[in-house]
């Protein structure tokens, strides 16, 4: 399911790990004043500052953010999607083990063959997820390209912004030249 590995990705679970990560010692007080320091904090700027947008009608996924140190925005997403895949691959091992122990608790209980055979099946099934999750590769979500910085910056954007300043200028302006007409 992709809608958990999105809400951990910028959530308080992976922000902490984020905090606890030492390529992200220094980095993070560049991000805002405490995102070094509280997770809370974190989680709220990583949800405010990053994207996750589908990509048309397909399960794809794009994932940004607007940084203007590139260097860091590629870190950055780079370690959101590796503690975002790692914290559900510990979540799934966790389950896992628990569903395992439970079926060989039960496995050893029942007598009826029936029973015994569909607890079998279920335990394959589990020892199954249990090989997949110790697989060494991304196993929540698949990154397809890797993380790239656009050549255009991305903010501020010039096509708003000097529509906006012209609009701001002139709304000065008349303000001032109507305080001088009243003062005359």
């Amino acid at each position: 399911d992709y809608s958990v590995y999105e809400t951990l990705m910028t959530g308080p679970r992976v922000s902490a790990a984020l905090q606890k990560d030492e390529a992200f010692a220094g980095s993070l007080k560049k991000l805002c004043r405490d995102c070094a320091d509280d997770p809370a904090s974190l989680s709220e700027w990583l949800s405010r500052h990053v994207r996750i947008r589908q990509i048309g009608s397909t399960q794809l996924r794009r994932i940004s953010v607007a940084l203007s140190d590139r260097a860091l925005a590629m870190d950055l997403l780079r370690a959101l999607h590796r503690l975002s895949d790692e914290t559900i691959r510990i979540d799934q091992r966790i389950r896992t083990d628990q569903r395992i122990s439970y079926l060989r608790e039960q496995l050893a209980l029942v007598t009826n063959p029936d029973h015994r055979d569909a607890l079998v099946g279920l335990l394959k099934e589990q020892e199954r997820t249990r090989m997949m999750v110790g697989i060494d590769g991304d196993f929540a979500a698949e990154a397809i390209d890797p993380p790239s910085v656009s050549h255009d910056p991305v903010s501020p954007n010039p096509f708003m912004l000097f529509p906006a300043l012209a609009v701001i200028g002139a709304g000065v302006g008349a303000g001032i030249g109507l305080s001088r007409k009243r003062l005359q």
